[in-house]
């Protein structure tokens, strides 16, 4: 069981990477590798006019290294305006050639929401394939979106499979493997450690290595463990019929939660119960307070902890 303060820990843990290295350019020789050299020259002497001038023509003979490239000025505002629809459109053509970083960054875009709204399944989709070949940003994305249940099922057992890939050439991500270490039981370490191996014997498909993605990765959310139950019933139709009068009745406090009807498993049939819970709660606190508001409006209630 985590600490409050471990709770906080990883509700505010937030990585800015704006780390830029050197570009370098796939390792068979062609007049398109010459003119990327070229780009990437005129990039670092901060001539980004002619990095994207070079660059486009070489984007526009499917070369990967110049798509990527020019999807991040786009992203990040270098030599023209900021445009995160330019940016998935070269994104998108370099990542359909296997390039594990345009496929990073596209899925950046979609889970930070840049393309409109946040795009979980979008998201995830991209990031899978960028750390299937062992990006290090992407692994440590999908740890966190598999244990906060990010457009995917909660599966902490995989989450801290792709942490402990992610730990060896991140310092965070480490971290974080140490604390989702502490909510594993033995069988389940030991099925992620099966899946770690597994997944470390994939070769990669890619070798071109261009520009570090600027990467925000996700928050790991403390695990939702509290409930507010508002009764047990005979019926579950009464368990229903209750949350749907209570959502009319209190929608400022009740519109938007989901309720869980769950079943009693005694020993008598008799004695079964259909409980109704609501909402799902970090923090013990958060669901008291909507007990209290629920309470004085005469409406009865208990925090159970799941």
């Amino acid at each position: 069981m985590q600490s409050k303060s471990q709770h906080l820990y990883l509700k505010y843990l937030l990585i800015l990477l704006s780390l830029i290295s050197p570009i370098t350019i796939a390792a068979e020789a062609s007049p398109l590798n010459k003119d990327i050299e070229t780009g990437i020259n005129a990039y670092n002497r901060g001539d980004y006019e002619s990095a994207k001038s070079i660059w486009r023509i070489a984007a526009n003979a499917n070369n990967a290294s110049a798509q990527y490239n020019l999807g991040q000025m786009y992203r990040m505002g270098q030599g023209v305006s900021i445009d995160y629809q330019q940016a998935k459109t070269w994104y998108i053509a370099a990542a359909k050639q296997g390039h594990p970083e345009a496929q990073g960054n596209l899925g950046t875009l979609y889970y930070h929401g840049k393309l409109g709204e946040p795009n979980y399944s979008e998201a995830y989709k991209w990031l899978l394939s960028a750390a299937m070949q062992h990006n290090t940003q992407a692994q440590r994305m999908i740890g966190a979106m598999l244990y906060n249940g990010d457009g995917v099922n909660k599966d902490i057992v995989q989450s801290f499979a792709w942490l402990t890939l992610a730990s060896e050439q991140n310092q965070q991500a480490m971290l974080n493997k140490n604390q989702l270490e502490q909510e594993l039981t033995m069988q389940q370490n030991q099925e992620a450690q099966r899946l770690v191996a597994k997944l470390r014997s994939t070769p990669e498909t890619s070798d071109i290595k261009t520009l570090v993605p600027e990467t925000t990765t996700p928050v790991l959310k403390p695990p939702r463990q509290y409930r507010v139950q508002i009764g047990a019933y005979r019926l579950e139709e009464s368990a229903k019929k209750t949350f749907l009068r209570l959502q009319n009745l209190v929608p400022v406090l009740l519109g938007e939660l989901k309720s869980k009807i769950e079943l009693t498993s005694p020993d008598s049939p008799e004695s079964t119960l259909f409980r109704l819970q609501v909402g799902s709660f970090s923090e013990r606190r958060d669901a008291t307070a909507l007990c209290e508001q629920l309470k004085n409006k005469s409406y009865s209630c208990a925090v159970v902890k799941t």
